[in-house]
């Protein structure tokens, strides 16, 4: 049921965080996926009141922008990538892993990002003792059984079972908790859909 202060915060369209995770402060690995830049002020507010020890982007860094139907905008791109750079990299030192999304442009991810690993793709790693498959795409996930899957870039959830756990970072945030493995998802306010453009993408 929700709360009262949690109905006022998504009436005004705002960032609602329970006081339950704000109890994770520094000990959460935080995944993000397709981020408008409309978004960054209330991610810059997440990551200063919950400091995770490291953070997932799963693609589409600057979301309002498609790059691979508009590549005229790269230079848009560009200007509204640094923020999202400062964002991530800044303040408490973090681990910051960042997938290359199908509208994203790895040359100039590795240009403003430069304390982050830069993945072309998917790829697995282990972060804070979690072993983790990272891609944008579903579909490019590695095989790696055992390990949490993250993913982004359209509404497609599959069916959990036979052991595997699959995180879509468009559909809302996650705090994966390193010390237990528990998974709390964190609903991105209203108007991040609306500012992905289409509302919610069907593999735009």
């Amino acid at each position: 049921m929700e709360s009262w202060k949690e109905l006022i915060y998504k009436t005004l369209d705002m960032l609602y965080i329970p006081d339950s995770l704000i109890e994770m402060r520094g000990r959460a690995v935080l995944h993000i996926s397709d981020t408008p830049s409309s978004f960054y002020p209330c991610l810059k507010k997440l990551i200063n009141l919950l400091e995770p020890l490291a953070v997932i982007h799963t693609g589409d860094l600057v979301d309002e922008i498609k790059l691979a139907i508009q590549p005229n905008r790269l230079q848009h791109y560009i200007k509204r990538l640094r923020p999202l750079a400062q964002i991530l990299e800044g303040g408490r030192k973090r681990d910051v892993i960042v997938i290359i999304g199908n509208h994203d442009n790895e040359d100039a991810a590795r240009q403003v990002f430069h304390k982050s690993l830069i993945v072309n793709k998917s790829g697995s790693f282990n972060v804070c003792g979690v072993s983790l498959n990272v891609s944008h795409h579903f579909e490019g996930l590695p095989i790696s059984p055992g390990a949490l899957n993250l993913f982004g870039h359209n509404q497609f959830m599959p069916e959990q079972g036979g052991g595997e756990v699959y995180l879509n970072g468009l559909l809302s945030m996650h705090l994966i908790d390193p010390d237990n493995g528990t998974i709390h998802p964190l609903s991105y306010p209203r108007f991040v859909d609306q500012n992905r453009l289409l509302k919610r993408k069907f593999g735009l």
